[in-house]
């Protein structure tokens, strides 16, 4: 998994949430003609843009409605405020498809615009893709529609695996006998006193497996006070300056 270190823009990257403000105080700010309704602290707590907003001279810059105008795309805040919120990563992923790249460059870009650098980091250093895991899982094996005795691997499929595929593993030749009636018929013998003159076909013999991809979501990469990101969190951040 990636743990790519991510060197930070500025110092005042790091900083601590401000105590001095009332953290259930109801907010309305005004993205780009689009209203989002939360409070002060979901805004202070991971955001060094914010923190000094409420704490500076633009505090009371509001419009006639009460509200604050931000400047930005309304479809990629939302993202930055459900992070603001709960601290949980904009995790963008489809089986199907796999991440949206697209999202995470526009959401990096506010990430850096509102100095959340936790957010900046998760995105900068590509750790959503420490959030999901895929294995390739190999069924038993079949043998014309039978299960093989030498299986390579029993599995269950789960809701997590994605549509299967039978893939053929091996083909080997087989000697297969054939009785006149069956010959001249075309489906087996259902006589039940048939001794004909041998005769062998030799036709290939397929050994199939069903193949398909197992998906793991690891929640220690989705969250900034997850244990898995929390410790590549105390790796990368400097430590406080020595005070004698």
């Amino acid at each position: 998994m990636s743990t790519t270190t991510f060197p930070f823009r500025a110092a005042q990257d790091i900083y601590a949430p401000p105590a001095n403000v009332n953290h259930t105080e109801k907010v309305i700010l005004d993205v780009g003609g689009r209203q989002f309704v939360t409070t002060l602290g979901s805004l202070v707590q991971r955001s060094g843009y914010f923190s000094d907003f409420f704490t500076g001279s633009r505090r009371d810059a509001k419009q006639p409605d009460g509200s604050i105008f931000i400047d930005a795309d309304p479809a990629v805040f939302e993202h930055i405020l459900q992070y603001l919120r709960r601290g949980v990563f904009p995790l963008a992923y489809d089986q199907k498809r796999g991440h949206y790249f697209k999202l995470y460059a526009n959401v990096l870009a506010d990430a850096q615009f509102f100095r959340a650098p936790k957010l900046e980091s998760w995105l900068a250093a590509k750790l959503y893709l420490n959030c999901i895991s895929i294995s390739t899982i190999w069924s038993p094996s079949y043998t014309h529609d039978r299960r093989s005795p030498d299986a390579k691997k029993t599995t269950v499929w789960g809701s997590d695996f994605t549509s299967t595929q039978m893939l053929r593993d091996e083909t080997t030749k087989a000697s297969v006998f054939r009785c006149r009636h069956q010959l001249r018929e075309g489906h087996p013998c259902s006589h039940t006193m048939c001794v004909p003159a041998p005769t062998f076909d030799e036709v290939d013999s397929s050994l199939w497996v069903e193949v398909g991809k197992s998906y793991t979501f690891h929640a220690g990469w989705a969250s900034d006070t997850a244990k898995e990101f929390q410790e590549y969190w105390d790796r990368l951040t400097p430590p406080p300056p020595f005070k004698a």
